[in-house]
């Protein structure tokens, strides 16, 4: 091969040395394509919430209420009440009324009305019209006490503390004239009645008596 003649292609560089013509470099080494940059990591996002706030608090939906637990209605049952005796229509007390009637010059004594005179209700009742009335016709007609005489507290009040007095002044009677009273069957039959008995003595404790229905 002349010198005229251009060289294998593997050997164009020297041949274009030898002329003088540069050959520029368009393409790296292979060496230096290898070696490829590393990409740059990007830092974490840091987190622009609160601490203790986790992301996408914001965007969750408002949460619903919790239902309270509905009272249950209690069921009160109501029981009907007994009816308590009025005692203005009890057995005892009608049949004294009847003897405190009948036989008024045996125990209408000066020291009944000393005590009647120094109770404080009481003497104001003896001379009230309306109350000496109402005694009277309740001995007449003991029935009167569930009609007339039924929501009359003052009646009512009046005759349990008159009652009060009558109680301990009969047992006292008997116990002066035991035997005087024990020929007087009437007296005999009331004072031996067992209610009699429990009545005169709850009112000599100073129980009172409710008039109440």
């Amino acid at each position: 091969m002349s010198d005229d003649e251009p060289p294998p292609l593997e050997d164009m560089s020297s041949y274009l040395a030898a002329k003088g013509i540069e050959i520029p470099i368009k393409s790296k080494p292979l060496e230096e394509v290898k070696k490829l940059p590393e990409p740059i990591q990007k830092a974490p996002e840091k987190s622009v919430f609160a601490p203790g706030i986790k992301k996408g608090f914001f965007n969750q939906g408002p949460k619903q209420p919790r239902k309270k637990p509905e009272p249950k209605e209690e069921i009160i049952t109501i029981k009907p009440q007994q009816k308590k005796e009025n005692p203005l229509v009890l057995k005892e007390v009608q049949q004294a009324m009847q003897y405190t009637n009948e036989n008024t010059n045996e125990w209408l004594t000066p020291e009944l009305l000393q005590r009647l005179v120094e109770h404080p209700f009481l003497a104001k009742g003896l001379s009230d019209q309306r109350l000496m009335k109402a005694v009277d016709e309740l001995q007449k007609d003991p029935s009167l006490a569930t009609t007339k005489y039924k929501y009359d507290q003052e009646v009512q009040v009046f005759f349990t503390e008159f009652s009060k007095i009558m109680a301990d002044h009969f047992g006292r009677i008997a116990e002066t004239k035991e035997k005087s009273y024990q020929d007087d069957p009437e007296v005999k039959a009331i004072l031996q009645d067992p209610e009699v008995g429990r009545v005169l003595k709850a009112l000599q404790k100073g129980k009172p008596l409710d008039f109440h229905v």
